[in-house]
């Protein structure tokens, strides 16, 4: 918007970027479609006479980058595996494996700042200095003139904020899980709205508010000089110096480098034998609990395990599974196909700590 022409390069380089986001990170696909919908309407805003050819550019990186993606799945035979776990099975994940609260998008809209004061960690760090220099920015367009000056600023930069901090809030409530790593969705567009609030107020303003910061500054180098955590998520830091007694034991059957199915979620046995998965997934949650897609999940890892054939299988269902916790209820021996593979396939050697580890015959 400053310069009001664009190079090449640069969207080539926008058009890339923008297609890989979703690769990255599926959530991100309507943040991803703010961006490429305001980067057209910039392109006619500012260079009408191009526009036509610099969006057909734009578009064209973004299809480049999608068309060879599509293409190499297609040629590898996982294109249909593409569609169904990454864009079907996403798309339909909400909270299956949770609780059965009220989760309707109006509810947690309405209850969305009281979610993000209880669930957001660590974003207290730019949203009070974020609502002090709101205010002080609301305060200085009183006036009719200055709201209007205002409201075209930047070729109305501030209605693709808008658009894409709401797109923000509309991601993470989407399936309930608030998840807290999906909040930092908010950096991008609040950092956008800091620079474009400073770049309007006086240079004294700018300084009184930016020295807040100086506050969190002063306590993270207290918390690194006395070994603290510096946020509020604790860091894991491994004291083990040998293997668990279930990762000894699954080396007494199996050795690195050969296949591991661990029915549970229990993934440290993979890294700790350095035995690679023989399914999909290291963990078991979607072929082992109810939800939509259950049946899709289950067949391909009873695809997957026939064709492996692990020299080790590992029934990790205890009391201390993440949300399966009920061995009588998710162990192995519920699901009849698998049972049956096991039972002809395998012999129970012993039993830690409530792992059952088989080997194979």
């Amino acid at each position: 918007t400053h310069k009001k022409e664009f190079s090449l390069f640069e969207l080539i380089a926008f058009g890339i970027s923008t297609a890989l986001i979703v690769l990255c990170k599926i959530q991100a696909l309507p943040l991803s479609f703010v961006l490429g919908v305001w980067s057209l309407f910039l392109l006619f805003f500012i260079q009408k006479q191009k526009a036509l050819l610099y969006g057909s550019i734009l578009a064209g990186s973004i299809l480049a980058v999608w068309g060879a993606w599509l293409w190499y799945m297609q040629v590898n035979g996982v294109l249909d595996d593409f569609f169904f776990y990454y864009i079907t099975a996403n798309a339909q994940l909400k909270m299956h494996f949770s609780d059965s609260s009220v989760r309707s998008p109006l509810y947690l809209l309405i209850r969305f700042p009281l979610i993000v004061f209880k669930r957001a960690f660590g974003l207290e760090y730019w949203f009070f200095p974020f609502l002090v220099l709101t205010g002080v920015f609301l305060l200085k367009i009183t006036t009719k003139e200055a709201f209007l000056k205002t409201v075209k600023l930047n070729s109305y930069f501030w209605l693709m904020l808008s658009g894409y901090f709401l797109t923000v809030v509309a991601t993470i409530i989407r399936t309930g899980s608030f998840y807290p790593h999906h909040f930092l969705y908010f950096i991008l567009p609040c950092c956008l709205f800091v620079g474009l609030f400073l770049s309007q107020i006086k240079p004294i303003w700018r300084w009184v508010i930016l020295s807040t910061q100086l506050i969190f500054i002063a306590l993270c180098f207290k918390r690194l000089a006395t070994g603290s955590f510096i946020n509020m998520y604790t860091t894991a830091v491994s004291d083990r110096q040998e293997l668990s007694p279930v990762g000894k034991a699954i080396l007494n059957y199996g050795k690195p480098g050969e296949y591991l199915v661990v029915w549970g979620w229990a993934c440290e046995y993979y890294v700790e034998t350095q035995m690679p998965q023989g399914v999909n997934e290291n963990h078991s949650v979607r072929s082992a609990m109810k939800h939509p897609l259950q049946a899709a999940y289950y067949q391909r890892y009873m695809q997957d395990i026939k064709r492996t054939r692990p020299k080790v299988f590992v029934d990790a269902m205890t009391p201390k599974t993440l949300w399966m916790n009920d061995p009588k209820k998710y162990g192995h021996q519920n699901y009849p196909e698998l049972a049956q593979f096991i039972a002809e396939n395998y012999t129970f050697k012993e039993e830690v700590k409530g792992v059952k580890i088989y080997a194979l015959k």
